[in-house]
């Protein structure tokens, strides 16, 4: 009996590249717009100093190979330079349901996640958007930085973060990673942007709705559970377009949103799955004023493409040693 394959995050940061993660998340959203995907819903567990366990099932097709997640998000751990998000993903064979992989996922999450909004500033940021703004400065504003400036001609990175030196810290690190100027300023001006991105796990809004000019589009990383509200519920209602990643999930438990339903002042209706701007059966963006608010919440539909995208890397390498 063969053994299952495990995938540690260091081969897994050197097997799914940027362009590879990219199209996996397109895949997956595709299969969701499609129809195709299955997904069974997310469950979240809160426990101790804030930290959020979370586990769910997901498969591409139903002819495709079934992936769960485990994880637990940490906030404190960013204050010892470590990861926030700590995760395993196994995968099980299509046809006979025997293990396929294990996969550590750390960086497979943090890959896929920034993968995902890269996604969102191809299909929905202005084709002119020329400032990045991102608030937050651990391993997620980093690999964002870093994927959306692969779509995007941006001329200016502008972060801003709780921690004033380890948002210093970042955009030196960052200087000497991308040719796209990296700049430390304050919060109202990373919203000003032109594509601004939160990745907190903040329990209260990060910027206001005032700062976000028309145009822009506004990427919601660390409102993945009922409580984290890093953005206004003001913004959602000025928000030309509201987009999610699954609606199901978005609507029972991005904060920001499940407060806006509550409230009355969306409806489930007024929420676009990204899945259906992907496969074109939503326009998306249609005037280059449109302010377009995207919250991701993850899914795991998500991780069983990053992890099919990493064993085909694997079996690829395999194959040209052989």
């Amino acid at each position: 009996m063969t053994r299952p394959a495990y995938f540690s995050d260091d081969e897994i940061e050197r097997l799914l590249t940027q362009e590879l993660a990219l199209e996996s998340q397109r895949s997956a959203f595709s299969a969701l717009g499609n129809d195709e995907a299955v997904l069974a819903p997310r469950v979240l567990i809160d426990g101790a100093d804030d930290s959020v366990a979370f586990s769910y099932v997901a498969r591409l097709s139903p002819q495709a190979p079934v992936v769960s997640k485990f994880g637990s998000v940490n906030p404190v751990n960013a204050e010892r330079n470590e990861p926030v998000i700590s995760a395993t993903v196994h995968m099980l064979d299509a046809v006979s349901g025997r293990p396929v992989a294990t996969l550590e996922a750390t960086n497979l999450t943090t890959l896929r996640t920034a993968a995902a909004s890269a996604l969102v500033c191809e299909q929905l940021a202005r084709e002119d958007a020329r400032t990045l703004g991102v608030i937050g400065s651990g391993v997620q504003a980093r690999a964002h930085i870093h994927a959306l400036t692969r779509v995007r001609n941006f001329e200016e990175v502008r972060v801003a973060g709780r921690s004033l030196e380890r948002a210093k810290a970042m955009a030196r690190e960052l200087a000497a990673e991308i040719d796209v100027p990296v700049r430390v300023v304050g919060h109202e001006l990373v919203a000003a942007a032109d594509v601004v991105v939160t990745c907190t796990t903040s329990f209260e809004a990060v910027l206001e709705t005032a700062w976000v000019r028309p145009g822009a589009t506004v990427i919601s990383v660390g409102a993945f559970a009922p409580d984290r509200m890093e953005l206004p519920t003001s913004l959602i209602d000025r928000a030309d377009l509201v987009v999610v990643d699954h609606l199901e999930t978005t609507s029972a438990q991005s904060g920001p949103v499940v407060a806006a339903l509550e409230s009355g002042s969306i409806g489930l209706g007024d929420l676009v799955e990204l899945g259906t701007v992907v496969t074109g059966k939503h326009p998306g963006r249609t005037n280059p004023r449109e302010i377009i608010v995207y919250f991701s919440v993850g899914i795991g539909i998500q991780d069983a493409a990053a992890a099919a995208a990493v064993v085909a890397a694997a079996d690829g390498v395999s194959a040209a040693d052989d």
